[in-house]
């Protein structure tokens, strides 16, 4: 009752989308990145631009390969890892994970030629999170592209 509904190809194309990035939410344990993965394969070979972000809502972040790094360097779909902060469900990291998480991902983008993204989902009540993921994000001469 509680998942969301898979996306289908005819659906997405009288939508007029033609790329597509998939991920997981919370549940990590009925759905999986391999599956996400190969609906991504299914979608490209029928035409459309279709990636997946590695990860879930979930911390630390589940992977394909055992690194966020690896499955960006690795996996051509790969192109970002998801988090989530600020759920009663979601775990909370500190600030040396998150700090790490980033580098990580910048590391497998560099090595890749991809723009990997960290996409985090961020409830309504974790407007605390903003200045610390600014402070890193500045302190790493990171750019960021953001909407709170």
């Amino acid at each position: 009752m509680t998942r969301t509904k898979e996306v289908y190809f005819r659906d997405v194309v009288r939508s007029g989308i033609t790329t597509l990035v998939g991920t997981l939410g919370t549940d990590a344990v009925t759905r999986s990145l391999e599956t996400l993965l190969v609906k991504a394969k299914a979608l490209s070979l029928s035409g459309l631009n279709s990636f997946i972000y590695t990860g879930s809502l979930l911390f630390p972040p589940n992977t394909l390969t055992g690194t966020v790094e690896r499955d960006i360097v690795l996996i051509s779909e790969v192109v970002g890892v998801k988090m989530g902060l600020g759920e009663p469900v979601f775990a909370r990291p500190d600030v040396r994970d998150l700090e790490n998480l980033i580098t990580e991902t910048r590391r497998g983008a560099s090595m890749s030629g991809k723009s990997a993204v960290v996409h985090v989902h961020m409830a309504a009540t974790s407007k605390e999170w903003i200045p610390i993921f600014e402070s890193i994000l500045e302190s790493r001469d990171v750019p960021a592209s953001r909407s709170f």
